[in-house]
């Protein structure tokens, strides 16, 4: 997990809202140091009576609509999809000073990331996210979701800040070490958003068959509970898309731990024998690059409400995504054997 702070939202303004909007009496707010978006923070809401529960709040645009996908999914026989407590307005978030509370039930157990998952577990993702993928729920929230086009929006915003840091100068120990890696990384930086672009232009002539896909369904995104049975959270970045979106995220992932060659049989024992598109697999691998890069770049060199252990934090995982066996190089790999 990168470090997280906690937003500079008081303690006494979260529960004010909580009993406002919820009726949710709380004794006490535990800001959880952990999770992979730097424009949120997570909390434990201890109750005065019953069990705890999740509080994300966030600085980002979200759409109801796009909560209410876990809810939809439940609803056609898709249990596994971790939906928000709705308001006393029927509502799945609300809003105070700028930033969104979204709340969960506190799912006892522990992050698929952290400890793995067996064989049946695999399987059962497999079954669940073949579910998901089968549902026809996309077709409920086209006017939502976003529809892939293959055409990522930061490939100009990564090449705009490879030409920034390469002539600026910069006041810190961490952004000149920062610095420095772009410097020396900015030849196969500028590659991977080529062939990102690439493979975009290939792939919108092909007729793929469009499924509702959670976007970023990674282990750190899967939770285990008591009971062995898995929970999908973090709902917030759906796209209507090819399947491979999702098994990007399975198919030689190098994403949050990732997945060894026996885990991915397991998983297609449960998902099903499928035809994957081999160059979709590669331009979602440099997506998914790209992304990492231009997050952790702005963190570090333009986000100033986040402290020195965070863009540290930041820092140090984007420079992870070059080494060895890591997502970069997973991508570039699958490009080279495109190519051959």
């Amino acid at each position: 997990m990168i470090v997280r702070e906690r937003l500079p939202l008081p303690d006494e303004a979260i529960a004010a809202c909580l009993l406002r909007e919820y009726g949710v009496s709380s004794e006490g707010i535990d800001f959880l140091p952990v999770g992979y978006d730097s424009a949120a923070a997570v909390y434990r809401v201890r109750r005065e009576s019953g069990a705890p529960l999740f509080l994300k709040i966030t600085r980002a645009e979200v759409l109801p609509e796009i909560l209410r996908i876990p809810q939809l999914l439940a609803d056609r026989g898709i249990p596994n999809a971790v939906a928000p407590i709705e308001t006393a307005f029927g509502e799945p978030c609300c809003a105070v000073d700028g930033y969104t509370l979204i709340l969960y039930p506190f799912i006892e157990g522990r992050s698929a990331a952290s400890t793995g998952m067996t064989a049946r577990q695999w399987q059962s993702f497999g079954r669940v996210l073949s579910a998901i993928h089968g549902s026809g729920a996309e077709r409920a929230v086209a006017d939502v979701v976003p529809h892939e086009q293959f055409a990522i929006p930061m490939i100009d915003a990564v090449r705009s800040m490879v030409d920034s840091i390469r002539s600026g100068t910069h006041n810190d120990d961490l952004r000149r070490e920062f610095a420095q890696f772009w410097r020396r990384n900015t030849e196969l930086i500028l590659f991977c958003a080529e062939r990102a672009e690439h493979y975009g232009h290939a792939l919108q002539t092909i007729p793929f068959p469009m499924v509702l896909c959670h976007g970023d369904i990674h282990a750190g995104n899967i939770l285990v509970d008591l009971h062995g049975e898995l929970r999908i959270v973090d709902w917030d970045t759906p796209r209507i898309a090819p399947r491979e979106r999702d098994l990007l995220f399975v198919i030689g992932s190098k994403i949050a731990g990732g997945v060894t060659a026996q885990e991915e049989r397991e998983f297609f024992e449960g998902y099903g024998a499928v035809p994957v598109n081999r160059q979709a697999l590669a331009y979602y691998r440099f997506e998914r690059a790209l992304e990492e890069l231009y997050e952790g770049g702005r963190s570090v060199f333009l986000n100033t409400d986040s402290g020195p252990a965070v863009r540290e934090a930041d820092a140090r995982f984007m420079m992870g995504l070059f080494e060895p066996g890591s997502l970069v190089e997973s991508a570039l790999d699958a490009d080279r054997r495109l190519e051959t």
